[in-house]
């Protein structure tokens, strides 16, 4: 017979940390995913894609578009299973709707090949949160073989009375579990009474079991009718029984909650659909993308489904995966800002988060005549956070610390021996960052031509490594200062260990509370925490302590002329997470601030932007690779995400080459 309809029950038992058990009446059938419309014509109580008493639908199982079976060989195709083709027969063991009512937390997929030999069990898990997630039973995992095994295909499964699988959790149904330990699968064949054990084991030891246990009955219209005055009462029994003993559990047990995480498997999907508020945003967001004109941008759904905008045909294309429909509310709503906030809580990825971001930024004047702005009540409390973060005395010393002394084992995690935090100079495809940030440090000094017993000013102390390289290259004496606690303990312990203690003074001390004279001025990356009202002042103080004929020194991060009065008037992302206060100066602005407010003249610019973006890609290579030892340190996943965007964010502006990063060489003239 080509369909069976199985009656039975649902066993739920929990075994630690406290007992528990429940079940309840369960209905389910079986059926040849070949047959599907023969029995809608056989059967005038069953449909295939209608209503009627009982009813399957293609669109209730697995993603994408077609029938069920052939969603099921592609899911197993896109899994890489080498048994894929040579699938013929699926049986589809399912709650099928009763009256339109849909309840199916589980379904098994029972796959055969032409010769009836079973080479797997997809099993489809259902939550409450509208996901599904597919556990594949193969030989890869079966446990052991079964006794009476008669199978000659050695790529099958063992086929037995009861055929045993082992596979991790990977999947969030029940609160009371976190994603720790394995499930035990056992099954048997679609036979006359049905067996179906699911336990889940933490440390070998079982904490939970569910079981099914059914028996056969023909599928006819006699049976579903003597059943239809049962079967209402177990299709809606179910979940409202569940929820009772789930208050149970937490209520009068006591046992805790497990928020539900992002998920993590490629095989876990969502079957959500987005609601008409979303669906109207999404519109929006469309409208938005296009007016892509460079590059192309694959956006995959959560339902899997793939929209493409831009150049199809374009050779740079960037691939965006959203897993949550709340990415498209954030990033409405909050624009760049919403963008970062929903990566952060993992409402989106990207196998190239970088190339995003560079599309975006190749697109920059197409997209920026979109009239696409945040909700005003976002942008006026992101604006308002930012003007408390505005850099005054007070306000300088919080924004720097913020970032700064987040944790010097942090940032030994991806920076190179030296602890130097900014960009260095690739001479050499093959320099490694240490090369990299030692070219880097000595092409400084060499632009400011230190000389031996020169006492030489350092804006922005870092962890040392500029004063320390200045002092043993050239003899010089430094004084050195920052308002970072973290910097300055850890430059003074350095300076100590490197032997060069006598030669440098460290300052936990403001560029605007400095006094005395001296011959050489250098600051690296520093003027970035400036903020444009200060700039005037920057230069002007700068002028006060260098002796005539000294060189102000500088690398700067700077941002594009074109694009600097539409950046200052607002806050992005890096402002509100990264670094609070925080101003990239153009080109323009230090120039005209200079010029107004000082007596320098610029002697010399160079521009290595480009290998910022190489100084980057090998910190993000370090930052992923280090990332258990950061969770060690006590940051969690969603640190972990916002610091990956940052990093591949900034990497993107400089490839784009609309982020510089110059060299200034100053002169101050004789008096």
């Amino acid at each position: 017979m080509i369909a069976h309809l199985y009656k039975g029950d649902m066993t739920h038992a929990r075994i630690h940390p406290v007992s528990h058990r429940f079940n309840y009446p369960i209905y389910f059938m079986s059926v040849d995913l070949d047959h599907l419309e023969a029995l809608g014509q056989q059967v005038a109580l069953f449909s295939y894609n209608r209503f009627n008493l009982l009813s399957i639908h293609d669109n209730d199982y697995l993603l994408g578009e077609g029938t069920i079976k052939e969603k099921l060989v592609r899911c197993l195709k896109e899994s890489h299973k080498s048994y894929a083709a040579s699938i013929t027969t699926v049986q589809l063991l399912t709650m099928p709707r009763f009256v339109n009512y849909a309840f199916n937390p589980v379904s098994f997929y029972y796959c055969y090949d032409q010769k009836a030999t079973l080479h797997c069990i997809v099993v489809e898990v259902s939550n409450t949160f509208h996901e599904k997630h597919l556990y594949f039973l193969d030989k890869e995992n079966q446990l052991q073989q079964a006794a009476n095994s008669g199978t000659l295909d050695s790529g099958a499964i063992a086929y037995g009375k009861t055929m045993r699988f082992q596979q991790d959790k990977a999947f969030h149904v029940s609160p009371f579990n976190n994603m720790d330990g394995d499930y035990r699968f056992q099954l048997t064949d679609l036979l006359d009474d049905v067996q179906i054990h699911i336990n889940l084991h933490k440390e070998e030891a079982p904490v939970l079991t569910t079981s099914l246990s059914v028996n056969a009955l023909p599928f006819t219209d006699r049976s579903l009718f003597q059943g239809m005055f049962k079967i209402p009462f177990t299709a809606t029994i179910a979940m409202p029984k569940i929820l009772w003993q789930a208050a149970k559990l937490y209520y009068r047990k006591g046992l805790s909650i497990h928020m539900k995480p992002k998920p993590s498997s490629e095989l876990t999907f969502s079957t959500a659909k987005p609601s008409t508020a979303v669906s109207f945003r999404m519109g929006l967001f469309f409208r938005y993308l296009e007016r892509l004109k460079i590059g192309a941008l694959h956006i995959e759904f959560p339902d899997r489904s793939v929209k493409t905008f831009g150049d199809q045909h374009a050779d740079f294309k960037a691939f965006l995966k959203i897993h949550n429909y709340a990415f498209i509310t954030k990033v409405v709503k909050g624009g760049d800002i919403g963008l970062g906030e929903s990566y952060m809580d993992g409402d989106w990825s990207s196998p190239e988060l970088t190339n995003v971001f560079r599309l975006f930024l190749m697109n920059r004047k197409h997209l920026n005549y979109a009239k696409v702005k945040r909700n005003w009540f976002t942008d006026l409390t992101v604006r308002f956070r930012h003007f408390l973060r505005r850099n005054n005395l007070t306000g300088s010393r919080k924004n720097i610390q913020a970032h700064y002394d987040l944790s010097n084992d942090f940032f030994q995690t991806f920076l190179d021996e030296s602890m130097t935090y900014s960009g260095g100079i690739y001479r050499h495809e093959t320099d490694t960052l240490e090369e990299a940030q030692k070219q880097k440090l000595q092409a400084i000094i060499q632009k400011a031509d230190i000389q031996p017993g020169e006492h030489v000013l350092e804006i922005g102390s870092g962890w040392g490594s500029l004063a320390i390289e200045a002092v043993k290259s050239t003899g010089c004496k430094v004084t050195s200062i920052t308002l970072s606690e973290e910097q300055f303990a850890y430059a003074k312990e350095k300076a100590e260990q490197e032997g060069v203690a006598d030669k440098i003074t460290f300052k936990l001390c403001d560029y605007r509370n400095l006094e005395g004279r001296y011959d050489k001025i250098v600051s690296i990356e520093m003027f970035e925490a400036v903020g444009h009202e200060n700039y005037g002042t920057f230069f002007n103080i700068c002028d006060r302590l260098l002796k005539p004929n000294g060189k102000l020194v500088m690398q700067v991060i700077s941002i594009a002329d074109q694009f600097y009065d539409t950046y200052r008037s607002k806050t992005d992302w890096i402002q509100a997470y990264i670094f609070p206060g925080g101003m990239l100066p153009s080109l323009s602005a230090m120039t005209k601030a200079m010029i107004k407010d000082s007596t320098f003249m610029l002697n010399d610019l160079d521009n290595i932007g480009i290998d910022y973006a190489y100084t980057l890609r090998e910190w993000r290579a370090r930052f992923t690779e280090k990332q258990e030892a950061i969770q060690d340190l006590g940051f969690d996943e969603k640190f972990m995400r916002m610091w990956e965007y940052y990093l591949c964010y900034s990497e993107a502006g400089f490839l784009s080459k609309q982020v510089s990063n110059y060299q200034f060489v100053f002169i101050r003239p004789n008096e």
